[in-house]
């Protein structure tokens, strides 16, 4: 995964819920309890009742559970034990499930309560706001590219490799070949000044089963960051009851473990580093929810380097431009860009460029 941090015993062991849900969790039928607890994630039928899909992956899902319970037990009582590949996978599957599940957002609030995240129930009204503020960034034809949230008037943060999406370029266009992207920045600009129908739409809905739209279309790109994958993004109307989201000024007084989450709309996973269909299935469901608006919680894991930390909420492409939000002020402390589910993900510090000219240029405000 990452030097200083294998992925072992040990690295597991960090990821496991609490121990008293640990413990609250193994005892009984915990094979039968999680997959009534995830099946809502698998969902086809949109509603007031979201109703689960009866998925042929069942049996799967339920040996690799036996799998990771029999090994989370033997974890819990030696954290020195050996993993074979096949019980990593199948803890990946369970740490996921409980401690990092990415929730279904409806009526723009978290769908379930999760049983590690007692914050998430207790926080409920203070969580809100910040869900009102995120929304996917769509092509004219509605096809998913991103995510991106209000940090100003008709003004959105998102990533760089977000904006290349939206121009049809790959994805490090604005770092390998950069002014060949500015250019075609400048050029797509213009042709949305000149042909609106053309632009881009920013989504404040996005949530499965529901019909509700709040779409206003994307104006222009005001900037793009030569360093770190960010850009500001202007809108061409304030969309209906959207809030902007509040960005922290300074670090988290705790900053490595420091508990968090992400807002965004996961599409899919890479094509290069696929999971296993039972771990993808449960914890984002099958392609009818991909694309939807979701709450993943995490936490923070370290810094990258100067300038990028890791975190590992679970996100997928798509979720690309999400808000990585403290639950201590509901501040968003980072701008999510990339990264695995199942090992790290990487997020820009945001205080770090609170002073930065493409922020504060462009309508950028923090606190």
């Amino acid at each position: 995964m990452y030097d200083n941090d294998p992925r072992d015993a040990q690295w597991f062991l960090r990821r496991m819920p609490h121990p008293d849900v640990l413990k609250r969790v193994l005892k009984d039928d915990p094979v039968d309890r999680l997959l009534t607890t995830t099946r809502s994630r698998a969902i086809v039928i949109g509603g007031d009742d979201l109703m689960p899909k009866q998925s042929a992956d069942e049996q799967a899902v339920a040996a690799m559970l036996n799998t990771a319970i029999a090994a989370a037990k033997r974890l819990a009582s030696d954290p020195a034990t050996k993993l074979s590949d096949d019980e990593e996978v199948a803890l990946d599957l369970f740490t996921l499930l409980l401690s990092r599940p990415a929730i279904i957002i409806k009526g723009g609030r978290v769908h379930e309560d999760p049983e590690n995240w007692p914050e998430v129930l207790a926080e409920a009204e203070l969580i809100k706001p910040v869900i009102a503020g995120v929304g996917r960034i769509e092509l004219a034809d509605k096809f998913k590219i991103g995510t991106g949230f209000v940090v100003g008037d008709k003004r959105i943060l998102t990533n760089n490799h977000v904006v290349c999406g939206l121009f049809e370029l790959d994805p490090m266009a604005w770092r390998n070949t950069r002014p060949a992207f500015e250019a075609t920045m400048k050029a797509y600009n213009k042709s949305w000044s000149d042909m609106p129908d053309t632009r881009p739409r920013f989504e404040m809905v996005g949530e499965f089963g529901s019909e509700k739209t709040n779409a206003v279309r994307i104006n222009r790109v005001l900037g793009s960051h030569q360093k770190v994958d960010m850009a500001v993004i202007e809108l061409d109307a304030v969309p209906n009851k959207a809030q902007r989201v509040t960005l922290a000024t300074k670090q988290p007084a705790t900053f490595k473990g420091h508990r968090v989450y992400a807002v965004g709309y996961p599409v899919a996973d890479s094509p290069f580093k696929p999971a296993p269909l039972p771990i993808l299935r449960r914890v984002f469901g099958q392609d009818e929810t991909l694309g939807m608006k979701r709450f993943s919680p995490g936490t923070i894991m370290e810094w990258e380097n100067e300038h990028l930390f890791q975190h590992d909420a679970s996100t997928l492409r798509g979720s690309s431009g999400s808000c990585i939000v403290s639950f201590d002020d509901h501040r968003v402390v980072g701008l999510h860009f990339a990264g695995s589910y199942t090992e790290h993900n990487n997020a820009v510090p945001l205080w770090k460029f609170r002073k930065d000219t493409l922020l504060t240029g462009n309508g950028v405000l923090f606190g």
